[in-house]
């Protein structure tokens, strides 16, 4: 669910291909209303997104994240700038920090 800066909620899901999506969670948004998070698939894999006000979704993995149970990309900010930093699951298992920066 997305609350907006006037206090209005939108709920969506940020990926709706199969067999996604067992949740969605924003962690952040910016005073532009992009809306940065990650989503679990039926496969239990974290993907992160980003959500621009006019409702477009970018699904994003950062580079060495697992694709295995438990493991993929976790947002946890966003700045003014889109900046998103979280951290990463590789296919060991080993917890790794990112730093996404937008095109």
């Amino acid at each position: 669910m997305e609350r907006k800066w006037d206090g209005t909620c939108e709920a969506f899901d940020a990926a709706t291909y199969p067999p996604c999506c067992i949740w969605t969670f924003s962690i952040g948004i910016t005073p532009d209303e992009t809306i940065a998070g990650y989503e679990n698939d039926d496969y239990g894999v974290n993907h992160g997104f980003v959500r621009t006000r006019d409702g477009n979704i970018t699904l994003f993995d950062a580079p060495g994240a697992g694709t295995g149970y438990f493991q993929g990309t976790v947002p946890f900010s966003i700045n003014a700038g889109r900046v998103i930093t979280g951290f990463y699951v590789d296919s060991t298992g080993a917890w790794h920090g990112f730093v996404r920066i937008p095109h």
